[in-house]
């Protein structure tokens, strides 16, 4: 984590959906070959997968993100959200992995 006392909320953000964003594909892909393993996976059911998947990520990141988008968010939610989700590196450009 960041030691700089103050922590910008959209390098925060940008960290957590780039997180969100690892967890799906890890999932997703675990998913898919479960799937695929026990048959035949149909483009309609890889689509649908998809979509679950990211809507799930969404679904749980919404409140976090939106919380982080209060223009009075005070310096405690920002850190209580870099600790929930196991932000090391906040002011490094995040890249997908």
């Amino acid at each position: 984590m960041s030691n700089s006392v103050e922590t910008e909320p959209k390098h925060v953000k940008r960290a957590i959906r780039t997180h969100g964003e690892r967890v799906k594909r890890r999932e997703l892909q675990q998913a898919l070959s479960s799937f695929e393993t026990n048959g035949t996976l149909t483009d309609a059911q890889r689509a649908t997968l998809v979509k679950m998947a990211t809507e799930i990520v969404d679904g749980v990141l919404s409140p976090t993100l939106t919380a982080l988008d209060d223009s009075t968010v005070c310096e405690e939610t920002v850190h209580t959200a870099i600790e929930l989700y196991e932000i090391d590196d906040i002011d490094e450009p995040h890249e997908l992995r």
